[in-house]
């Protein structure tokens, strides 16, 4: 071991001073070649014996590295795995999300299809109703064409017949009533409608703003990111080459460097393998966090891409939309003239059946004059025959006192027979007379029941026992009988006395 030693541990200046001792002394040449052959041979046999620990070392590493690849291999197939389930699973909650939101936008556009439905369907059933309420109409007319209607102006009444113009002004003023409310209804509706399409808009524009935000915001997050993963992979690979030329430097070290500086070599050696070891697990490391990094930034941008892909989709369907709620809108302007022209049509009947009303109203008007002046003309000539028949009894008293006069003249000097026929004929006109007095009494009495009658439907405006024309024709008619009978009567005394 001490020779071993002291052999191992000699110097290139020991050697040289031993060979300078066997130049001066070739005698002891033989005796020391032998010792220094031998030397030779162990510091060969030495080396070589390094060079082949130095190569099984190198196995030993390059066998480590490709564990180590084989391991980060793994590490980023096992990683691939776990990003594609944490996508698949992102995406089934985008999807499902945006089946949510679809399914809610489905909703909500299928209830207003359903209100405008109803809407619709009511709007069918008004017109038909209106259309049935115009054909029983126009059958009643057809049916009965005239009608009594009873008119009051002040204290007058007057009945007469009217056909159904009246009427039907008055349904037309309804119907109008009628369309104007539902016009208005239909205005309500169409601008709660407008608000929720407008609010709907507003919310998708601002999901969508929000969305671009946010897909901006990572791209360039993800721009910025792959900037400095760039910058990274540039000095790791720096970091690599210099390390790679390290360890070609140290091989080259190695192999150059024998002798005493094996030992201080070895330890180098380790340290640096340990150094290397330190600086591929550090590498091996960040590759990891780096691969990692890289595939989270693969994620987010197939994220970035199936949310701009929704966004699109969203657009389209809100465009679809848009143009079916133009389309909408323009069937309901549509409408509204064919409902303005309806109203036009229907101001314009108005119109008309309202100057018709007025030609009626005149008319009515100068019926109720001619009405006013038959009544003022009948009182009239009522007084004028009052007056007549109380100047026919105020002569039929002038009558009867001269008859008593000639009654005293003939009892003083005629027979009794004719006295006793004067009395008998006196009897018989007193009776007529009672007779006429009795029937002017009933007269005066119908005379006055007419008028309280009268009185009573001015009050209370009956139509029911309002009189016709035909009815005063049979007033007069009576009066003018009753007023023939008087006269009958009046004259048949007047004949009686000048028969006597």
């Amino acid at each position: 071991m001490t020779s071993h030693g002291q052999n191992f541990h000699r110097t290139p200046y020991t050697r040289r001073v031993e060979m300078a001792d066997l130049d001066k002394n070739p005698e002891l040449e033989t005796e020391q070649l032998e010792p220094v052959a031998s030397c030779i041979s162990q510091e060969l046999l030495e080396k070589d014996s390094m060079l082949n620990t130095m190569q099984e070392e190198k196995e030993e590493m390059a066998k480590k590295l490709r564990e180590l690849e084989e391991y980060r291999e793994r590490m980023e197939e096992i990683r691939k795995a776990e990003q594609r389930n944490s996508l698949r699973e992102e995406m089934q909650r985008a999807l499902a999300d945006f089946k949510q939101e679809q399914m809610e936008r489905d909703r909500a556009i299928q209830t207003l299809l359903e209100e405008l439905m109803r809407t619709l369907k009511n709007l069918k059933e008004a017109q038909a109703q209106r259309n049935k309420e115009k054909d029983t109409k126009a059958r009643d007319r057809t049916d009965d064409k005239n009608k009594v209607v009873t008119l009051k102006l002040g204290d007058v009444e007057t009945m007469f017949f009217v056909n159904k113009e009246q009427q039907d002004r008055e349904e037309a003023e309804l119907e109008d009533e009628r369309i104007q409310e539902l016009e208005k209804e239909n205005q309500r509706q169409n601008e709660f409608r407008k608000m929720e399409l407008n609010n709907l808009q507003e919310n998708m524009q601002r999901e969508f703003r929000r969305l671009k935000k946010e897909l901006e915001e990572r791209e360039m997050v993800h721009l910025v990111q792959t900037e400095e993963l760039l910058t990274k992979i540039k000095n790791l690979e720096q970091n690599q080459s210099q390390i790679e030329e390290g360890l070609s430097d140290a091989m080259m070290d190695s192999e150059k460097h024998t002798g005493e500086m094996e030992e201080k070599d070895n330890t180098k050696a380790q340290e640096m393998v340990e150094q290397l070891t330190l600086k591929v697990r550090e590498l091996e490391e960040r590759n990891a966090a780096l691969l990692q990094h890289i595939c989270e930034l693969q994620a987010n941008i197939t994220l970035f891409v199936e949310r701009e892909m929704i966004a699109e989709s969203t657009i389209q369907v809100l465009e679809k939309d848009k143009m079916d709620r133009m389309k909408e809108r323009e069937i309901w302007k549509k409408q509204r003239m064919l409902w303005k022209e309806a109203a036009e049509k229907c101001l314009e009947e108005r119109k008309s059946l309202e100057k018709e009303r007025e030609i009626w109203k005149k008319k009515l008007r100068e019926a109720m004059l001619e009405i006013q002046s038959m009544k003022y003309t009948k009182n009239k000539t009522d007084k004028c025959k009052l007056k007549e028949l109380e100047q026919r009894n105020a002569e039929l008293q002038q009558s009867n006192t001269e008859l008593q006069v000639s009654i005293k003249q003939l009892q003083e000097g005629a027979d009794m027979a004719v006295i006793k026929h004067m009395d008998i004929e006196r009897k018989n006109w007193e009776k007529e007379r009672e007779s006429w007095e009795k029937e002017r009494e009933s007269w005066e009495k119908e005379r006055e029941s007419w008028e309280k009658k009268k009185a009573s439907e001015a009050e209370l405006g009956s139509p029911s026992e309002a009189k016709t024309d035909t009815e005063k024709q049979t007033d007069q008619g009576t009066l003018q009988q009753n007023v023939t009978e008087l006269q009958d009567s009046f004259q048949q005394p007047k004949e009686a006395t000048e028969r006597q």
